[in-house]
């Protein structure tokens, strides 16, 4: 079945034929599928009348994050509840088999297209094999970053090259490493500096060898492809890698990421641009629909375009 094409489908396609993406994928997706977003997981620990509840929405203009709504939940009431009643709430209704979600995991597994998502839950790899990878770092459950999920037998794996989902900011198989508040996402930026050598001002730093077999070597050594994430000021984690990706590349510290190397992308529906000024500046290339918001038929085209791809490259 063709979909009415909403986006530049022959730009996203010329594109893609470039390189060996990987996915970048937000919670949109599950929005998408209908099963809910981060912003319905906290308006369910507010009252009717908490203050917090109004700057709880995808559109708000509260300048107050995600993740400090959910520190100043805590700090009303008490800490462990507020964390463990979220947690469970991920993991009862957001991990669940979804036809949506895996056309489009299925139709990038058929490509050799990772993901990285920063989604808690499953759904994008509920059905596939936990694979622990072997790195130089140590492995915790606070930091599963050599964990993913494929399909692919143990001991074959080959993570630049092969299909395989990697959780970004934790998943529910480890709850300890779900991050939730600031003081979760500052615990992030200590452990990523333990992945580096060099001066951060020298044209020498780079990811040591320990980023072997994490999700942090697919995401700096390929180019990307963004969808279904914002990237506004929740994410600040990620805006900082996508700075320091960008070090790397303009001062040539990764030999597997070339100046010329297949341009990264960003997948958004028409009037979701808070992000575009600082990804235009990245280098990105921006993909819309021609549709405010219209998050279906973005989903639908995309996956049409890893269809086409598929069938041309046979």
């Amino acid at each position: 079945m063709l979909y009415f094409k909403i986006m530049d489908t022959d730009k996203l396609e010329l594109l893609l034929t470039k390189g060996n993406y990987v996915f970048v994928i937000g919670n949109g997706i599950n929005q998408y599928a209908e099963l809910g977003s981060w912003a319905d997981l906290l308006k369910n620990l507010t009252n009717e009348d908490d203050s917090l509840r109004q700057m709880i929405s995808e559109d708000s203009k509260s300048e107050i994050s995600f993740f400090e709504i959910y520190d100043l939940l805590k700090l009303q009431k008490k800490s462990t509840e507020i964390r463990n009643s979220l947690l469970d709430k991920i993991e009862q209704s957001y991990t669940k088999k979804d036809d949506r979600i895996l056309k489009i995991r299925n139709a990038l597994k058929d490509l050799k297209f990772p993901i990285l998502t920063t989604n808690y839950d499953r759904n994008l790899d509920f059905d596939l094999n936990k694979h622990y990878l072997d790195t130089s770092s140590n492995f915790t459950r606070i930091y599963p970053w050599n964990v993913c999920y494929s399909d692919i037998e143990k001991g074959k794996f080959d993570t630049l090259n092969d299909f395989a989902v990697w959780h970004i900011n934790g998943v529910v198989d480890y709850k300890e490493s779900i991050r939730l508040g600031l003081k979760d996402y500052a615990g992030l930026f200590a452990r990523e500096k333990k992945f580096y050598v060099g001066n951060s001002n020298e044209k020498s730093v780079q990811p040591n060898f320990s980023t072997r077999n994490t999700w942090l070597d697919i995401f700096f050594k390929k180019p990307l492809c963004i969808i279904g994430l914002g990237l506004e000021k929740d994410e600040i984690f990620l805006r900082h890698l996508l700075l320091k990706r960008y070090q790397y590349r303009k001062n040539g510290c990764l030999t597997k990421i070339a100046k010329d190397s297949p341009a990264d992308i960003f997948i958004c529906a028409n009037k979701d641009e808070k992000a575009i000024p600082f990804l235009e500046l990245l280098g990105f290339e921006i993909v819309r629909t021609k549709e405010e918001k219209d998050y279906s038929g973005m989903y639908e085209n995309t996956v049409e375009v890893l269809k086409n791809l598929k069938t041309k490259r046979k």
